[in-house]
């Protein structure tokens, strides 16, 4: 029951409308993205979470390493 009020609820907005209501409020969120949309997101790209390797078949996209520590490759 509360899952479809929380449904209908959210399907009032797009999620960046969300985002940034959330970002007003200061609450911690993120919006969970078809991989099209995460692969070209401009905070994925900064932090290097989509890149290409080389595979049999040519260059592949593929998720990069998503803890970036300092001493740390990648």
């Amino acid at each position: 029951e509360m899952q479809e009020k929380w449904t209908a609820i959210f399907k009032t907005r797009t999620a960046d409308e969300w985002m940034e209501i959330m970002s007003q409020h200061d609450i911690c969120a993120t919006p969970v993205m078809e991989m099209d949309r995460a692969a070209t997101d401009p905070h994925n790209t900064a932090r290097g979470m989509v890149i290409e390797v080389d595979s049999p078949v040519g260059k592949v996209k593929q998720i990069g390493v998503g803890a970036k520590l300092s001493d740390t490759p990648g």
